[in-house]
């Protein structure tokens, strides 16, 4: 099957160095604000699992395509508001439908941190999350050197933003282990087939100890799955698909009930 990943990870690139030209890190630099919300603190258990709450209009595992207006983002961002520690917005558009405007709409209209989710391989992207208002930034193990994700650390340390730094793998997990990241999230998705597996978490947080917080990501669907994955020393839980599949019902707020 083809690389998703690694075709997702090639444009990315093509993408960042299209806005160095036209947005230099210079000419906004004097611009970013450091983040005032601690996104570790809101994820870290303690009576139960937290709630992230993911804001997802499209993905390449799903034929779908919504466009939502700025009104539509503003009532999710409200809703989630109320139910989540902590907001994820992705923010890629050409796989995943999503748009930086989306963070800066839903970092308006909430008061819980929120997670920048995209494909940082460049430095730049870092400040560039500083300067759109995310708290915290997503980190793809697998697509990362050492050296980068230590780097990415300190940057985003700087502007008081956190990393979530993502593993699927033994070796994803050996390699985060030699980082500084304090907060790693297991997918329980396989990002070069899609295919998902929650025994991903149960395998995987057995190997990470000490005050590293975890998240399990992708294929939580219900309640039964928290408490599921929940065996494995998880902090919080990051759920995105089964919210957003009752975009524009009452379902979604029965959804987060549920979940929280």
């Amino acid at each position: 099957m083809d690389d998703i990943l690694s075709r997702i990870v090639k444009d990315k690139r093509a993408e960042v160095e299209e806005n160095k030209i036209k947005h230099p890190l210079a000419s906004f630099a004097d611009r970013i604000a450091k983040s005032d919300r601690d996104f570790k603190e809101a994820i870290r258990k303690q009576e139960k699992i937290n709630l992230i709450a993911e804001l997802k209009f499209s993905s390449p595992a799903k034929n779908q395509k919504i466009i939502p207006t700025k009104k539509q983002i503003e009532q999710i961002a409200q809703l989630y508001n109320k139910y989540a520690k902590a907001i994820s917005v992705i923010t890629d558009e050409k796989y995943f439908g999503g748009s930086p405007e989306y963070l800066k709409i839903v970092r308006k209209n909430t008061d819980v941190p929120v997670l920048r989710k995209d494909f940082i391989i460049d430095k730049y992207q870092v400040y560039e999350s500083g300067l759109i208002g995310a708290d915290a930034i997503l980190l793809i193990a697998s697509v990362l050197e050492i050296n980068e994700i230590n780097e990415f650390l300190e940057v985003a340390r700087s502007l008081n933003m956190d990393c979530l730094v993502e593993a699927h793998t033994v070796e994803d997990i050996e390699k985060v282990l030699h980082t500084k990241a304090g907060i790693i999230g297991i997918n329980n998705r396989n990002l070069k087939n899609m295919e998902i597996d929650l025994d991903t978490t149960i395998g995987l947080a057995k190997k990470i100890s000490g005050d590293i917080l975890v998240v399990s990501q992708s294929g939580i669907k219900t309640k039964k799955d928290i408490e599921y994955v929940g065996g494995a020393n998880v902090d919080a839980v990051l759920v995105g698909t089964s919210i957003m599949e009752n975009f524009g019902s009452k379902g979604m707020e029965e959804k987060l009930k549920e979940l929280s």
